[in-house]
């Protein structure tokens, strides 16, 4: 069960874009310490830019260092917090997942992201540089941003 009172109401992107990307870095905040526990019905991607990250999916919490993705699905609970006092360095791209696929006959749609968004699907939590299709998977993010 989801509380709806920590549901996100900002939209990412717009109808015909429906994309957003973020950073949140210390040259552009003014001391954010932590991303809020919330969540939205788009899925995202979360990446580490400097140093070591306390992250919450959902009832989980993890370490998400510079250079490490962290995926969130539609509808899941997350927050990050850096470790040490600093201040809180990474980039986002969050996006409807309709992005991933066409309609209800798409293939992707059916074997892919309608599973993902079930829970029945469960995508790498965390993808870290060093394997060669990880290190391809965080270029593309680097490329989006």
């Amino acid at each position: 069960m989801v509380n709806r009172d920590l549901k996100e109401e900002r939209h990412h992107g717009d109808i015909s874009l429906p994309v957003s990307c973020y950073r949140i870095e210390p040259v552009y905040s003014t001391g954010l310490t932590e991303l809020e526990c919330h969540w939205h019905d788009e899925m995202e991607l979360f990446k580490v830019k400097r140093g070591t990250v306390r992250v919450r999916c959902g009832s989980d919490y993890l370490e998400a260092r510079a250079g490490e993705m962290v995926f969130f699905n539609s509808g899941e609970l997350h927050a990050a917090q850096p470790l040490d006092q600093q201040e809180l360095n990474c980039a986002a791209v969050v996006f409807r997942p309709e992005m991933l696929c066409g309609d209800e006959n798409d293939i992707a749609r059916r074997k892919y992201v309608a599973p993902v968004l079930e829970g029945k699907l469960h995508p790498r939590r965390v993808t870290r540089p060093g394997a060669p299709g990880e290190n391809q998977a965080l270029a593309c993010f680097d490329r989006v941003m």
